[in-house]
């Protein structure tokens, strides 16, 4: 397989209808997942993870992702690490986009990725199989933003309902996934960023 390049391309053109960064932000929330509806149009999952473990253990809010994952074990995954380590459904392509996006650009093992690299790379992988509807595991108040990106990048985005019961972490190491205050101070910066750079 060609490596995955996550250098940014010249941003796409902007799709009707772009949401502002204001309104992403009143997403991030997470009271309501953004395109949400069954997936039975998915042809494949992209799970994006929230928060990390201590220890190397899997984060509580990653372990609830993957649960929902394995609720749809006929659809392929492609999920950062800590969710592809506590999804247990057997006998589906399961595909660590973190690990492949780190091997990638040589970086080393515990070098951070982020949501926009991990969707650039999901957006290839989809792309090369020829998939163009998926369905996004992630946490409610982080899927308004992996969403917007990976529909930006030209994919159709669903995300199943069962993602709304997954919680903040107060164990996370991660101090911005602890608390819905937290994660809201943070994202205002992040998802100003990200249009900036035009992932959004």
């Amino acid at each position: 397989m060609a490596p995955i390049r996550t250098m940014p391309a010249a941003p796409p053109a902007a799709p009707p209808g772009r949401l502002g960064v204001w309104d992403l932000v009143r997403r991030a929330r997470g009271t309501d997942a953004p395109r949400r509806g069954a997936l039975e149009r998915a042809q494949v999952l992209v799970a994006f993870s929230f928060g990390a473990g201590r220890g190397g253990s899997v984060s509580q809010a990653n372990r609830q992702l993957g649960a929902i994952a394995d609720r749809f074990p006929q659809l392929p995954l492609l999920a950062q690490t800590e969710v592809a380590r506590a999804a247990t459904a057997r006998g589906r392509l399961v595909v660590d986009l973190e690990a492949l996006v780190r091997e990638s650009n040589g970086l080393g093992p515990t070098a951070y990725v982020d949501t926009a690299a991990v969707a650039r790379a999901a957006v290839e992988l989809a792309s090369r199989a020829g998939w163009d509807t998926v369905g996004v595991i992630a946490h409610p108040s982080h899927a308004g933003r992996c969403v917007a990106i990976l529909e930006t990048a030209g994919l159709r985005a669903v995300v199943p309902p069962e993602v709304l019961g997954v919680g903040f972490d107060p164990g996370s190491r991660q101090w911005w996934t602890r608390s819905r205050r937290s994660w809201l101070l943070r994202e205002v910066l992040v998802l100003t960023h990200q249009r900036l750079v035009g992932n959004l």
